[in-house]
């Protein structure tokens, strides 16, 4: 029966947390931010440069680094729209050419670096920076909206 058949609790990768102990701490403050799509594609691509930066640092193979991004962006209800390794290539296309994408992976890496490396307990208000340079700069984030 099925009431009686015992489920492994799901195991989240090891990697997830400390990503996970980051956003737990400012994602409350964006609230309803992370509806606007502009706004939502900068967290993404923000994110995106602090999972990089978590790879590079854990030599985590392209498959745990998407399962880990993936994660991370499903419980803070910001999935993009295509396939996550679909939006990562595209997302490094648009970083290659320099510009806003670049620039707010570059800062997301960073702070990540900040919490993880130097223990700056102040570093996730840098997601709140974040949101802000993605509205001043809408035009940088549209490519990967939708």
């Amino acid at each position: 029966m099925f009431w009686k058949s015992k489920k492994k609790p799901t195991q989240i990768p090891k990697q997830a947390l400390i990503l996970k102990a980051y956003l737990a701490s400012s994602t409350v403050l964006l609230g309803e931010k992370r509806s606007n799509p502009i706004t939502k594609a900068g967290l993404q691509v923000f994110i995106l440069g602090m999972a990089d930066m978590l790879r590079q640092a854990e030599k985590l193979s392209w498959d745990q680094f998407i399962a880990v991004y993936r994660l991370v962006l499903a419980e803070n209800d910001l999935l993009p729209a295509m396939e996550v390794d679909a939006f990562v290539s595209k997302v490094g296309e648009l970083a290659a050419r320099g510009g806003d994408v670049e620039k707010l992976i570059r800062q997301g890496a960073q702070s990540f670096r900040m919490y993880f490396v130097e223990r700056d307990a102040n570093a996730p208000i840098d997601l709140i920076g974040a949101t802000m340079f993605a509205e001043k700069n809408p035009a940088g984030f549209a490519s990967i909206v939708g």
